[in-house]
């Protein structure tokens, strides 16, 4: 199964915070800190949850939405 989690987020504390619960289990995290590289990513990875941030640079939070549904 695939344990890969994506975290949008652009406030660097808040992702590294997400990052380190989710070290502490079997699931892998990955930080885009930005609205404009997540569908690339998630078409390339294919994670099994994305974590979105609703205000972010370049495309806001709610446009990659579709993009899994």
């Amino acid at each position: 199964m695939n344990k890969t989690i994506l975290i949008v987020e652009d406030e660097f504390k808040l992702a590294n915070l997400l990052v380190d619960y989710f070290n502490l289990t079997d699931y892998v995290p990955y930080i885009i800190d930005n609205g404009d590289d997540v569908i690339s990513w998630v078409k390339a990875h294919s994670p099994c949850a994305i974590l979105l941030d609703i205000m972010l640079p370049g495309k806001d939070g709610i446009i990659p939405i579709p993009l899994k549904m």
